[in-house]
């Protein structure tokens, strides 16, 4: 089994749920340790979702389609500017998003295969 840290969930959608709370939060004037005891996470983890918080291209547009991936591999695909789980699978089939491609290897693949299995299959339900 993967081993994750246990205060960032691995579902996209639920980090940018947090990553909005933390901001919130530390608007109303909190410290950064404030915000990490409210969210019962370590200051470290807190810091980290308040900056991917102010990541602008997390804002720029409609990240749902990203949910059930990692955020590493969620940021990655949106650095390399995929829109959609459509776009992500043809560049699998054709190779473009290969280990070859910055930022992905073998695991990400491997997430990616998974991910677009269960989309792929949802959208034949």
């Amino acid at each position: 089994m993967e081993h994750q840290i246990p205060h960032l969930p691995s579902n996209s959608a639920e980090i940018l749920e947090r990553q909005k709370r933390a901001e919130a939060l530390r608007a109303s004037g909190l410290k950064v340790w404030e915000v990490a005891r409210t969210l019962g996470c370590s200051p470290y983890v807190a810091q980290t979702l308040l900056n991917r918080a102010n990541d602008k291209r997390l804002e720029a547009q409609d990240t749902r389609w990203l949910t059930g991936l990692s955020h590493r591999t969620a940021r990655t695909l949106l650095t390399q500017g995929y829109k959609n789980a459509a776009e992500v699978a043809r560049a699998l089939t054709e190779g473009v998003l290969s280990s070859e491609a910055p930022g992905v290897g073998p695991k990400m693949l491997t997430e990616l295969g998974r991910w677009i299995e269960i989309n792929v299959k949802d959208q034949r339900c």
